[in-house]
């Protein structure tokens, strides 16, 4: 009875606790027919895409992907998008371990990698946050390269559950809730100022002494997180022939394109407002974008060791 077989990462059994996108298909098809009517989705395929994009992507091989069970089931009964699986139970052991072993953003673990021998630890605090995070059922498996797992977020239920974690339990941002949907009528009317305006008030609730490195890549992933919470599809990284931005946020009648950029002191920031605005305007990004589509490409600069605020300096393209 000692000698237990764990067949957790076996490819024979890469689908055993989950639901295959066959599996959907074939057994949940009178659900999907009544989830369309009732969400008001003429095309089934744009909903299984939207399932799939909330509810899939779990993998314990690398190569099968698996629905929680859990969040499609609950999706079928109430026909509406939601996260049902982080409202199942309580997160405060993770809270307490994201403390503990200042992590400061879910973006640290976006394709992240971590050795098969990570899993093989008896006590958490001897393993890999990723590891933790991964045998947790925050992060899955996209790839397997021989002894060497690539990480990733499953799919947005996951990604949205514990970004509001984050803000409400490790940034200490109590109102966050409100912010995102004032941030989303904010990029909605193509008010900058105004989402820069809620965006600060986010700055304001930080503990500052929290952070071990206060830098671009804080400020980027909190604003992403605030823009999870609401309908808004933020990405982060988004290239552009040979440039990049750090956002990119795309609703019906905007594409707003968000560089970030880090003033130590009040003296740099002129400098960084020019080099932003010429690296937008020598970009490449209106190539990319229907043309029936209002671009704003903004230069954002961050002033942190004085002031703990962003401002916005818009580059009307369109």
């Amino acid at each position: 009875m000692n000698n237990l077989n764990d067949i957790s990462l076996d490819l024979d059994y890469g689908s055993i606790v989950g639901y295959t996108q066959d599996e959907i298909e074939q057994y949940f098809s009178p659900y999907i027919d009544i989830c369309c009517k009732k969400i008001g989705i003429q095309n089934i395929q744009e909903l299984y895409t939207k399932i799939q994009k909330f509810y899939d992507g779990y993998s314990f091989d690398g190569l099968t992907r698996v629905y929680n069970p859990f969040s499609i089931l609950h999706f079928f009964q109430k026909c509406y998008f939601a996260d049902y699986w982080y409202e199942s139970g309580s997160q405060i052991f993770l809270v307490n371990y994201c403390k503990k072993h200042k992590i400061q953003s879910p973006e640290t673990f976006i394709n992240t990698k971590i050795n098969l021998k990570e899993l093989s630890a008896h006590e958490i605090e001897d393993t890999t946050a990723a590891s933790f995070l991964l045998q947790a059922g925050y992060l899955t498996i996209t790839e397997r390269k021989d002894n060497v797992l690539i990480l990733d977020f499953p799919n947005q239920e996951v990604l949205n559950s514990i970004s509001r974690l984050y803000l409400s339990e490790l940034y200490n941002i109590k109102e966050y809730h409100n912010l995102s949907k004032q941030m989303w009528q904010a990029i909605e009317a193509g008010d900058l100022k105004l989402l820069i305006t809620c965006y600060n008030t986010a700055l304001s609730n930080l503990h500052y002494s929290d952070f071990v490195n206060l830098n671009e890549y804080v400020y980027r992933s909190l604003l992403l997180m605030l823009l999870r919470c609401t309908d808004i599809h933020g990405f982060g990284e988004v290239d552009s022939s040979s440039d990049s931005s750090d956002i990119l946020i795309t609703t019906q009648n905007f594409i707003i394109i968000l560089e970030f950029k880090l003033a130590n002191n009040s003296n740099k920031f002129a400098t960084k407002i020019t080099e932003c605005k010429k690296q937008l305007q020598a970009s490449q990004y209106l190539e990319q974008y229907s043309q029936s589509q209002k671009n704003i490409i903004c230069g954002i600069v961050f002033i942190n060791e004085e002031l703990h605020s962003v401002i916005i300096e818009q580059i009307n393209i369109k």
